[in-house]
Order: C-alpha cells, then sequence, then structure tokens
C-alpha cells in the first residue's frame, strides 16, 4: 500500500482472521480469508500524509464483523494513519 499513489485504492479481503490486501499473494490466502461466513472485501483508498495531517485510509466494503481486525492490521502496519470505515 505504500506504493499506492494519493487517492489510489487497493483491494482486500478479510476473513477468518486475516486480511489480505493488494494483489498477488498466494490464492490459498485469499481462498481461505474469503471462504468465512462473515468475510468482506472490497478496497481501501490512500490518502498519503500532507503538512497538517498523517493521511488516512477509507476501507470500502467492510462489515461491520470484519473492522476490527481490518482497522487492527492497518493500525500495525500504517500506525500513523487514520482508518476510516464506509
Amino acid at each position: 500500500m505504500k506504493a499506492t499513489d494519493d487517492g489510489g485504492s487497493v483491494s482486500y479481503v478479510a476473513g477468518n482472521g486475516l486480511v489480505v490486501i493488494g494483489e498477488g499473494h498466494d490464492l490459498g490466502y485469499v481462498s481461505y480469508a474469503g471462504s468465512a461466513a462473515d468475510a468482506s472485501q472490497g478496497a481501501i483508498t490512500v490518502s498519503k500524509a500532507r503538512v497538517f495531517s498523517d493521511g488516512s485510509l477509507e476501507v470500502s466494503g467492510c462489515s461491520t464483523d470484519q473492522q476490527g481486525a481490518v482497522r487492527a492490521m492497518l493500525l500495525e502496519s500504517f500506525s500513523n494513519k487514520t482508518v476510516e470505515f464506509v
């Protein structure tokens, strides 16, 4: 995601305690996450940091069941960004 342009998006799938972001992952991981009864998939849109802002990550398509796992993974990897669910 760090290579994603400002305003750009990457896909994700979340489920079974796993969050897979972007392309190029082993299909086994993608299938495992997507096989959960409460799996979510959508896009994460990146707003890069500015002078008075650390930037944000806007997550679409995420069920309330998966928001905790997605937020935790994003904050662990991109701790200075705000995570918003739409």
